[in-house]
C-alpha cells in the first residue's frame, strides 16, 4: 500500500512526505524526482523539473509526469509527495487507486502564495499578474484535490511532526 500525498504546490508535500515515511517505516519518492531520472534516461543533461519545464515546454513535462505515474503503478509501500499538477493533468489509474490513500495536504491560499512566493514563482504562471492567475488556479484545482483524497489533512501552519502523526493516526493498523 501507497501513501499518496496530493496538494498544491508548496503545501508541503515532500516535507511531509519525507517525515511520514521514517514514521511509517516507508520509503519516500517524490514525483519530480522521477521526471527528472525520466528526463536523464533520455539521455538528456540532469535538470532540476523546474528547468525541464522551462527548456522543453508543458507537453515534454507532461509526458515525463505520465511515464512517472506508470512507474508509480509499480510501486508498494512509498510515501509519495506528488507534484501539484501530477493528478490534475492525468488520470489516476485503478491500479494506482488499488493500491494508495490519497492524503490532500489543504492549506489556506494566502499561505500558499507566500510559500511559492518565497520559493520562486514557477515557469507555468506568467508573473504579470501572478495573484490572479494563482486564484484562479486555486479554485480550479482544490475540487479534484478534494475529489481525489481519501482523507484531508489541514497544513499551513501545522508543525511538521504534528501533521505526520495526524496522517499517521489515517492509516489501517496494518500500516503502524
Amino acid at each position: 500500500m501507497n501513501i499518496i500525498l496530493i496538494g498544491f504546490k508548496s503545501c508541503g508535500k515532500s516535507t511531509v512526505g519525507a517525515a511520514l515515511a521514517r514514521r511509517m517505516q516507508m520509503d519516500f519518492v517524490d514525483t519530480d524526482t522521477l521526471v527528472e531520472q525520466a528526463h536523464t534516461a533520455r539521455g538528456h543533461a540532469a535538470l532540476s523539473f523546474r528547468a525541464i519545464f522551462r527548456q522543453f515546454g508543458q507537453d515534454y513535462f507532461l509526458d515525463l509526469e505520465r511515464q512517472a505515474i506508470q512507474t508509480l503503478e509499480t510501486m508498494n509501500n512509498y510515501v509519495v509527495a506528488a507534484g501539484g499538477g501530477t493528478f490534475i493533468n492525468h488520470t489516476v489509474t485503478e491500479a494506482i487507486r488499488r493500491n494508495a490513500t490519497f492524503i490532500y495536504l489543504d492549506i489556506a491560499p494566502e499561505i500558499l502564495m507566500q510559500r511559492i512566493v518565497a520559493n520562486g514563482i514557477p515557469a507555468f504562471f506568467t508573473e504579470h499578474d501572478f495573484q490572479a492567475e494563482f486564484q484562479q488556479l486555486y479554485a480550479a484545482r482544490r475540487p479534484i484535490y478534494l475529489r481525489l483524497a481519501d482523507h484531508i489533512s489541514v497544513a499551513g501552519d501545522t508543525p511538521v511532526d504534528d501533521l505526520v502523526e495526524q496522517i499517521y493516526s489515517l492509516m489501517p493498523v496494518a500500516n503502524h
